[in-house]
């Protein structure tokens, strides 16, 4: 899938707000998942909005980090049951990567320390590091008022079930998730801004756990509030996100998280049902998100094991 291109920096500024999800609320801790900020719309209980003064320079670490992971790059993972054709050009193979079949898609990242996200992860937004480090991808977003990186790569299907692994330097300011039906976009920061669904775990928000976002016209929303769960540092834990169309008009999402090594839990611990018109039906890509928020450094977050199938 085509990215357009990241907008200049004096877009930005004309832009004049940004969100994302993992908001820790305003400086004074607000603890609803709702933040306000001079010269930003208001939004509803469960909406984030940011400020987007700081974004230009998470922009400019994303076009860095891009040209960094589609260079100097050997794709050992194979997403899906095809494979790539390898009469192509090494660059044009580069470029686009090996596409997944249907709903199917396998990340290990078994690669080298050092090395980066393979080069069918697309850089968006707000990476200050991407690589391989102990047959993991870690993400560090770039520091500022709203650090949040964001890798994409295209499984184009609508009913989705997502699992991976993820582990925390310091939930106490860190979050992330694994976003389906996303459409390639960054907040308000890209054309097209941004919009899909992420069941997200932090460990910032009061209560600590697991909620259900959207993110539509570049701001991303919690819906209906967090699910409380314990999210410990040094931890591997799994995640689970199932994404299923209603009826034309609306779509179930659920998700759950649990430590590697124990039973998965039987039950979802977070169910939402969206309405939202233009993330109804759709394909588009998986998301990793990664966010640090304001209270603490630029931490690193791990994924691994990243499995998307056709959801049951």
């Amino acid at each position: 899938m085509a990215m357009r291109p990241l907008v200049l920096a004096s877009l930005f500024t004309s832009l004049g707000l940004a969100a994302g999800c993992g908001s820790d609320g305003d400086a004074d801790g607000d603890a609803d998942g709702t933040e306000s900020a001079t010269d930003s719309s208001t939004g509803t209980a469960g909406t984030v909005t940011n400020a987007s003064a700081t974004m230009s320079s998470s922009a400019t670490s994303a076009t860095t980090a891009s040209t960094s992971n589609t260079t100097n790059t050997t794709n050992t993972t194979s997403p899906g049951s095809e494979t790539a054709d390898t009469s192509d050009s090494a660059d044009e193979t580069d470029e686009s990567g090996p596409l997944p079949s249907d709903c199917d898609f396998t990340e290990t990242f078994d690669l080298p320390d050092g090395s980066p996200w393979p080069a069918y992860w697309t850089p968006v937004g707000g990476i200050e590091t991407a690589d391989i480090q102990g047959g993991r991808g870690r993400l560090v977003p770039t520091p500022g008022k709203y650090a949040l990186a964001r890798l994409i790569t295209p499984v184009d299907c609508a009913d989705i079930e997502v699992t991976y692994s993820f582990e925390f330097t310091d939930p106490t300011t860190q979050g992330v998730g694994m976003y389906v039906r996303q459409n390639g976009g960054y907040l308000a920061l890209t054309d097209p801004v941004g919009e899909g669904y992420v069941s997200f775990v932090q460990g910032f928000m009061s209560p600590p756990g697991i909620g259900m976002w959207r993110e539509r016209e570049g701001i991303e929303e919690l819906i209906d509030g967090n699910e409380a769960a314990t999210v410990l540092p040094g931890v591997l834990y799994r995640a689970r996100m199932r994404v299923t169309q209603i009826d034309a008009e609306s779509t179930n999402l659920q998700g759950k998280f649990w430590p590697d090594g124990s039973p998965e839990p039987e039950a979802f611990q977070v169910e939402r049902i969206d309405s939202t018109p233009s993330i109804q039906g759709v394909g588009g890509n998986l998301a990793a998100d990664a966010y640090n928020s304001p209270a603490g450094p630029s931490g690193a977050m791990f994924f691994d094991d990243i499995v998307a199938t056709a959801a049951p």
